[in-house]
């Protein structure tokens, strides 16, 4: 499994692309962009726990979002 918080959660996402590891826990995910298309297909069956406090002053939770609502949205069923 691979962990990652803040810019680690950015560059844990895309270590989990190369499908090496099991799944992954992202705390605090910072990228505001949206994910491209070969990435989110690339995580479609790897599980992911995003976490991310409200009350974060570095990165807005909707980062975290974004990032869920992405993977949803391709179909991937394991992500909390």
């Amino acid at each position: 499994f691979l962990f990652g918080f803040s810019d680690g959660a950015t560059v844990g996402v895309e270590l989990l692309t190369t499908r090496r590891f099991r799944g992954g826990v992202l705390a605090a995910y910072g990228f505001t962009g949206n994910l491209p298309a070969k990435a989110t297909e690339r995580l479609r069956n790897v599980p992911v726990w995003v976490f991310h406090s409200k009350d974060d002053v570095i990165f807005p939770v909707e980062c975290s979002d974004k990032l869920v609502k992405a993977l949803r949205g391709a179909g991937s069923k394991d992500v909390v």
